[in-house]
């Protein structure tokens, strides 16, 4: 029996395998993407934080953290800063908040859903963002519909691109055991633009013939602009999420 197949980076993948194994489900990880940190962008993030979070004398008042990427490469520089001076932290989704507590952070709000437009719809909610400063470490590649919306708020926007996203070349090898694989599971649109386009690449059209599962709705949407056939989605990251979707569509028969 083929593959389960993550298309994460390695170490983001290892507790879905590992608990996929438990119950007797062969998976595996084939990395689409890798995360490339720019340094220059950390350097300033570091700098505010040793100002004690102040920007021209004013304090940050909160951190927006949209994925656990930013999260990890954040406190990787600057998480005792960070943790001594305690900004109020809002994370997106439970694999994002997991992160922050790992480190030592504490969550003021959860998101409930997994993307910046779910949280964009909860910030009146949270509480009143006029006049606060927000810190927002993100990938070069967000878009700026958080921003927008908390400018409408007479938010004061600090936006940090700590990291992008770049596509990881898989061998040929590697293609093949994507084409033959039981279900591709997809936890971005730039692992599936990846996948997609390598793909292509190569002549090789029956990639979008492979079973995907989407972690979260815009990478379920992502998968259905490039074609892709038979789709499954999941509503967030976390291990037991995910592991329940296969366990279920593999006792249905559907893969």
């Amino acid at each position: 029996m083929n593959n389960i197949i993550f298309t994460r980076p390695t170490v983001q993948s290892d507790t879905y395998i590992e608990e996929l194994g438990k119950v007797g489900i062969a998976a595996k990880n084939i990395p689409l993407i890798e995360i490339v940190k720019d340094n220059t962008a950390l350097a300033k993030l570091k700098s505010i934080c040793g100002s004690k979070l102040k920007v021209e004398n004013k304090k940050i008042d909160w951190v927006i953290f949209t994925s656990k990427n930013s999260v990890d490469l954040t406190f990787d520089e600057v998480g005792s800063e960070l943790i001594s001076i305690a900004p109020k932290i809002i994370s997106v989704g439970p694999a994002t908040s997991e992160a922050v507590r790992k480190r030592g952070g504490k969550v003021y709000y959860e998101c409930v859903g997994q993307n910046s437009l779910s949280l964009i719809s909860e910030l009146d909610a949270i509480g009143n963002f006029a006049n606060q400063l927000v810190l927002l470490p993100t990938s070069k590649q967000a878009k700026d519909n958080l921003e927008e919306a908390l400018s409408l708020r007479q938010t004061e926007i600090l936006r940090v691109d700590i990291y992008e996203p770049q596509s990881r070349h898989i061998t040929k090898e590697e293609l093949a055991e994507i084409i033959s694989a039981r279900l591709l599971c997809f936890f971005s649109p730039s692992a599936v633009r990846s996948a997609f386009n390598q793909a292509d690449e190569r002549n090789d059209c029956r990639i979008v013939t492979v079973p995907a599962l989407a972690i979260g709705p815009t990478t379920f949407a992502e998968l259905k602009k490039y074609g892709f056939e038979t789709l499954y989605v999941t509503p967030t990251t976390s291990p037991d999420s995910v592991v329940d979707t296969v366990k279920n569509l593999i006792g249905k028969n559907e893969i």
